[in-house]
């Protein structure tokens, strides 16, 4: 997992919509279900997904598809 997330890891697994306890666990789930948790990122809850230290680009493409929050 990121370093950047240590400390988020319980709410960055409740996001993606992963289940187990374990850091590897949750970065093998993101790196084999790239597509779902990424949807699952957008659509979340945006003020919750903001707290997470995501890399720019993903946050700039966010704010592309969603630019004011429209699917809250």
């Amino acid at each position: 997992m990121c370093s950047a997330e240590i400390g988020n890891q319980p709410l960055l697994s409740n996001i993606v919509g992963y289940e187990g306890q374990d850091e590897r666990g949750l970065e093998e789930f993101m790196l084999t279900h790239k597509t779902s948790w990424s949807l699952k990122l957008l659509e979340h809850d945006r003020a919750t997904s903001e707290r997470l230290n995501v890399p720019r680009y993903i946050s700039e493409a966010i704010d592309f598809i969603d630019p004011k929050g429209i699917t809250e």
